[in-house]
């Protein structure tokens, strides 16, 4: 799942909770300008042949990285590219949990260009997220007690 390619929005909107309350007495209306790549996800669009630097950082998670109510300015990874001069891509869908977040790497991350110490920031929110269903790939190995002859053989 992701987004239509090449998304422009620019224009008014409010928040989630006032959208799932169904209460317009709830509604803050705010300027948001909401962009996809030709790749449906939030980032910038690139011009046809313009060749992109080697990323610094993929930012991988759901409606936090996405920030659909905020401009497209003001997300974390606007703010990353800006502020820290980073090379950032943004694979974040909406709405999705970490195994959907995960697929979307391994599915997506051959066609992105990296370089040696290229950085996934994984947002998960301990919300809703860590009650998701998580593949083996994804569980923390219990730590094995080691035996003396495997504790002096890494030494």
């Amino acid at each position: 799942q992701r987004y239509p390619p090449r998304v422009e929005f620019d224009g008014e909107t409010y928040g989630d909770l006032a959208a799932v309350s169904g209460r317009a007495a709830w509604r803050a209306w705010h300027h948001v300008r909401f962009a996809t790549d030709e790749y449906g996800f939030r980032n910038e669009p690139r011009s046809a042949g313009d060749a992109a630097p080697p990323l610094d950082l993929i930012v991988l998670g759901d409606s936090f990285g996405v920030a659909a109510s905020t401009t497209q300015e003001e997300t974390l990874s606007a703010v990353l590219a800006r502020d820290y001069g980073l090379n950032v891509y943004n694979l974040s869908i909406s709405r999705e949990g970490p195994r959907h977040e995960y697929a979307n790497l391994l599915f997506e991350g051959p066609r992105l260009k990296t370089r040696e110490g290229t950085c996934v920031l994984w947002l998960v929110f301990a919300g809703d997220d860590l009650d998701d269903v998580y593949p083996a790939e994804l569980l923390n190995p219990r730590p094995r007690r080691q035996g003396l002859f495997e504790r002096l053989a890494a030494v």
